[in-house]
């Protein structure tokens, strides 16, 4: 693979992860929209607000890399994003399915982080500060599963 195919390469890779961030941002706002309790409203607002920044990061990455950020949000193609939809509206009220929704999110999150660090055809090794940018976007969604994952495991204990 040539330098420029690369870069392109690696262009839609950051798209991809734009549009999920995206996702993730419509998905928590509609939970947001739906009468949550205060701490799940506030943490779903900060979740937003994270996604906020990795996209500004994102497309300023992609700038570097010579390639036009996504900004055609309506229609992603993605299955995360027919996924996100679809639990949205199936989902009841109650805090166990909410968390339930969030922690899957999150794991969304983490796995596409993951695939895209992983994939030698993206060479991010090569790219210290690269590898450390998406490292640290994928560390934010670990915490947050995390988070969630504890809160789903008190609600179910006390359940």
């Amino acid at each position: 693979m040539g330098i420029s195919q690369q870069r392109e390469y690696q262009i839609l890779a950051l798209n991809d992860l734009i549009r999920i961030n995206k996702d993730r941002i419509d998905g928590y706002n509609k939970r947001i929209n739906s009468g949550l309790d205060k701490n799940l409203k506030d943490m779903f607002s900060q979740f937003v607000k994270q996604s906020q920044h990795n996209i500004d990061s994102l497309n300023k990455f992609v700038s570097l890399l010579g390639g036009k950020p996504f900004e055609d949000y309506s229609i992603t193609g993605k299955f995360y994003h027919a996924w996100i939809s679809f639990r949205s509206l199936v989902l009841g009220l109650g805090r166990k399915p909410i968390l339930e929704f969030a922690e899957n999110c999150e794991d969304v999150m983490k796995k596409a982080y993951q695939k895209v660090l992983e994939d030698e055809g993206l060479a991010w090794q090569n790219n210290s500060g690269a590898n450390y940018f998406l490292e640290s976007q994928l560390d934010q969604f670990k915490t947050s599963y995390n988070t969630v994952r504890g809160l789903y495991e008190q609600t179910l204990a006390v359940a």
